[in-house]
């Protein structure tokens, strides 16, 4: 029986009002999971990752003997500062120099999903501020939390984690307020945070790193009216002129990069790619690479190229640049961009369009002169300085990542089907 059949005995279903209940019943669905609360941005689903002796306060902090403070940073450092922007929005609320801040590696977890990098994406024009905007903003803000996307682009990275790791160091520093007071035996209204201290009237003062395990375990009884986030004239940080807190390890060459990971016995691959737009692998002779030194084996990409996997980089790239291939040829071989932009003028000239965004369109009777100017932007491309790469390691049904990504979450996922195991065996 098919669904808009009737059952023996019983009327026929139009179809229009079976849509019509599934739009509703919709709806209602929507609207009931709109009106709850937002999800919670500051605990992790599984216990943050710590060193030994380090204690976490939540899934954005941790605390460690010495008093320094590892912050989680969930956006890729792509050059942009994202690194010590996002460090210094905890560092501020949390009173600690930029100096005592370790940056940790965010792991998988919704929390740190871009929920603004969905919103700012939708095709509205800044200037547009209509409820139509704004609800589809809501929208977008409910659903990518429950995606729980990781994505680093659109400028987004300070726009989304400006309130979540704020609070996050406003939650860390009351709770070791709570644990100071306690430890004093005074009112936390006595008591202020300096530098990675609490401080006591008279000028007695105690490390976090000392406090650190006493405010885990009161961290339970912090009331929301504990917690308060700094007005912008108390920043000492915010707004400041700043030292990158990744200088000194890229200027003298510690800092370790996605293709610095060497896990024991591990290949390299080199690719040999379309060389133009479009175009698809035709064939290819693989028996006088496949005998050249170190090469493990030669295997196609359905579509777009050839991959050589060999002891050594510069084994498996010699090999891959001595691969005889033959390449069918797309319709776009020949595609320049004096080809795309004569395309362009000619779909301005002869189609309707549509105006992005259009103000002051007026005809001005009688105008001495009349200015009409294009403006074109060059077609680029969005090329890392790094060299692209993954490495994958796959032991035991378990799959290892080091990849430089903008979409690890995402990047999770593709790795779990590839390789044929779960998504938490990433």
């Amino acid at each position: 029986m098919t669904m808009l059949e009737a059952p023996p005995g019983r009327k026929g279903i139009k179809r229009r009002h079976f849509l019509l209940g599934g739009v509703l019943a919709g709806g209602a669905l929507l609207l009931g999971w709109g009106v709850q609360p937002p999800r919670q941005r500051l605990h992790t689903g599984a216990p943050l990752p710590v060193d030994e002796g380090a204690v976490a306060l939540n899934g954005w902090i941790a605390i460690h003997p010495d008093g320094s403070v590892s912050v989680v940073v969930p956006r890729s450092e792509m050059g942009q500062g994202v690194h010590t922007a996002l460090a210094t929005l905890v560092a501020e609320e949390l009173d600690v120099p930029l100096s005592a801040v370790r940056i940790a590696q965010a792991p998988i977890d919704p929390i740190f999903a871009n929920l603004t990098v969905l919103r700012e994406n939708l095709p509205f024009h800044p200037d547009d501020t209509g409820q139509l905007r704004q609800g589809a903003q809501w929208l977008m803000a409910k659903i990518g939390r429950e995606l729980g996307i990781m994505f680093t682009g659109g400028s987004t990275s300070i726009k989304d984690a400006w309130l979540p790791m704020r609070e996050a160091g406003a939650v860390a520093r009351a709770m070791l307020l709570k644990a100071a007071g306690e430890e004093w035996k005074l009112p936390v209204a006595q008591l202020r945070s300096e530098d990675g201290f609490m401080v006591a009237p008279g000028g007695r003062r105690l490390g976090y790193g000392v406090l650190a395990a006493q405010a885990a375990r009161v961290g339970a009884g912090i009331d929301r009216a504990d917690i308060r986030l700094k007005e912008p004239r108390e920043f000492r940080l915010i707004g400041k002129p700043l030292g990158r807190i990744d200088s000194r390890i890229k200027s003298d060459g510690s800092a370790r990069f996605g293709i610095d990971a060497r896990p024991a016995g591990m290949l390299y691959a080199a690719l040999k790619m379309a060389p133009t737009l479009g175009a698809t692998l035709a064939s290819f002779e693989a028996d006088a690479v496949r005998r050249m030194a170190g090469v493990q084996a030669v295997l196609p990409l359905p579509g777009v190229g050839v991959a050589v996997v060999a002891n050594g980089w510069w084994q498996a790239r010699q090999a891959a640049s001595a691969l005889n291939v033959s390449w069918k040829e797309g319709e776009h071989a020949h595609l320049s961009s004096s080809d795309v932009f004569e395309e362009f003028a000619r779909a301005l000239d002869e189609e309707s369009g549509y105006a992005y965004h259009e103000t002051g369109t007026q005809e001005v009777s009688g105008a001495a002169v009349t200015v009409a100017s294009e403006y074109r932007a060059p077609f680029l491309a969005h090329a890392a300085l790094e060299p692209v790469n993954c490495t994958a390691q796959v032991v035991d049904g378990k799959v290892r990542l080091w990849a430089s990504t903008q979409v690890p979450s995402v990047a999770v996922d593709v790795a779990a089907r590839v390789a044929g195991v779960a998504r938490e065996d990433v």
